[in-house]
């Protein structure tokens, strides 16, 4: 699972389909780190430039905050497929009218999660809109602080859910019916056709999922959590083909991860490992990675 925030290292990774009157952008206003998504404009939003496979028990989290905002302008979040339009998943209108009091917002970030089973085992991508329907328009115009206007979004994530890298394509003639892909590391990948005539390109068939793995393909499962003592967290797994095991935690919502311990399996049977931690804060969240 991968996290956004409005951090510099994760620009490359947001599609900004704002105006730019205003920058997506903010500093100062963050849930964690020192930025955070703005929009505050009719029409506008950003796009996760990621290509998201969640599984049935996915959700998507994200910390949302309103400033001045008509209660005829809303907040969206919207999930699109392969092959299908938008979807709205959730929506938040704001409260204000013509008149306001000053200071009359948000005081507090409100967390926000909303399951993706829908859409489990598909290419999914994630954007935020931002849109006016009706009533009085809070967007900022010349002379207005932008950041007192609008809606604030910060640390989006999905969980238990993979991301699909593109590797690479190849094109094929028309009488072409085999091909190789050379080179491949050991993992599972998708294969997907489409058809160009004349000019215009189709959409991607169905996927066909190959799995390139050489002697025992790894597989690596947290088996259960138990909290042993007031602090003490005590985490089981089962590793299989796994040469090095590496218990992490984040106290920022996965978006930095921390080595905490490391454990080498005795063999590439499956094999039970117990990972022993002080729990001293409630916000810290954990994962174990596998590495060969």
């Amino acid at each position: 699972e991968g996290a956004e925030g409005a951090e510099g290292l994760n620009i490359s990774t947001i599609i900004d389909n704002t105006k730019k009157t205003y920058p997506l952008i903010t500093a100062s206003i963050a849930k964690s780190g020192t930025s955070s998504f703005h929009l505050s404009s009719h029409d506008e939003s950003f796009e996760i430039n990621r290509e998201i496979i969640p599984s049935e028990n996915s959700n998507i989290e994200f910390d949302q905050l309103f400033r001045y905002m008509g209660n005829g302008t809303f907040l969206s979040l919207e999930i699109r497929n392969d092959t299908g339009p938008w979807t709205q998943l959730w929506k938040r209108y704001g409260k204000h009218g013509y008149q306001v009091f000053v200071g009359d917002w948000d005081n507090f970030w409100s967390f926000t999660s909303v399951p993706l089973r829908e859409f489990a085992g598909e290419r999914i991508r994630v954007r935020f809109r931002y849109e006016y329907e009706s009533g009085a328009d809070w967007s900022p115009v010349d002379g207005d602080d932008p950041n007192e206007m609008g809606a604030f979004i910060d640390n989006v994530r999905v969980t238990n859910s993979q991301e699909l890298q593109r590797l690479s394509s190849i094109t094929l003639g028309a009488d072409q019916t085999t091909f190789e892909l050379d080179s491949l590391p050991n993992d599972e990948y998708w294969l997907q056709i489409k058809a160009k005539i004349s000019d215009r390109w189709f959409g991607y068939g169905k996927r066909k999922i190959v799995e390139n793995y050489k002697g025992i393909r790894p597989e690596l499962r947290i088996d259960k959590i138990n909290k042993v003592a007031e602090e003490l967290l005590e985490i089981h797994v089962k590793s299989k083909g796994i040469k090095k095991l590496i218990l992490q935690s984040s106290i920022n919502g996965g978006k930095i991860w921390n080595n905490e311990q490391m454990v080498r399996p005795k063999s590439t049977k499956e094999e039970e490992l117990l990972f022993q931690i002080k729990q001293i804060s409630s916000s810290i969240i954990y994962r174990v990675i596998g590495s060969n």
